[in-house]
C-alpha cells in the first residue's frame, strides 16, 4: 500500500481507532476514517469491553448484551469506512484495563497513531474515557490524536 505524507503527523502506515461506542467518539471515528482515506491505508477499529468483578456480578446476560452492542458499533464503523472506500478491520477485546488493551494493540500493530475521543462512557463500565485517554497518552508507543466529539 502506498502512504501519504500527512503533515505534521509524518508518514502514516497504521492507524488504530480506539472507540467505546459512546457519542463522545463520533469525532474520532470521522477523523480516523478521514486520515486512513488520505493516507490510502487500512484502519483498525478497536473496542475494549472493560470486564471487572462488579460488572461480572451483574450477570452473563448483561455482559453478552454489552458485547453485542460493541460488535454492532464496530460493524457500523466498518460500514462508514466502506462508504469512504476505506478498509477497516474490527477488533474486539475484553480486558480489565482498557488503556492497557489499547496500548497493547497499538504495539502489536506497530501503529503510527492512536485516534480516540476526549472522553467516553460512564455508568456500568465505571470508566471515564478521560482517564483512559490520559493513560494511553502516558504509555502509548506512538502518537495519540485526541479528537473532541464534534471534531
Amino acid at each position: 500500500m502506498s502512504t501519504y505524507q500527512a503533515h505534521p503527523m509524518g508518514e502514516l502506515t497504521s492507524i488504530l481507532l480506539a472507540t467505546d461506542g459512546s457519542e463522545f467518539c463520533e469525532g474520532a471515528i470521522r477523523e480516523a476514517i478521514s486520515l486512513a482515506k488520505a493516507c490510502r491505508i487500512k484502519l483498525s477499529a478497536l473496542t475494549v469491553l472493560a470486564i471487572n468483578p462488579e460488572l461480572e456480578a451483574e450477570g452473563q446476560t448483561l455482559v453478552e448484551k454489552m458485547e453485542r452492542a460493541a460488535r454492532e458499533h464496530l460493524n457500523a464503523i466498518q460500514k462508514m469506512a466502506a462508504q469512504k472506500n476505506v478498509e477497516c478491520e474490527a477488533v474486539f477485546k475484553r480486558h480489565d484495563t482498557p488503556a492497557a488493551a489499547i496500548v497493547e494493540e497499538a504495539k502489536k500493530r506497530a501503529s503510527d497513531v492512536i485516534v480516540m475521543g476526549r472522553r467516553g462512557r460512564t455508568g456500568l463500565l465505571k470508566v471515564l474515557m478521560g482517564s483512559v485517554t490520559s493513560k494511553v497518552i502516558g504509555s502509548a508507543p506512538c502518537k495519540v490524536l485526541v479528537v473532541p466529539r464534534n471534531g
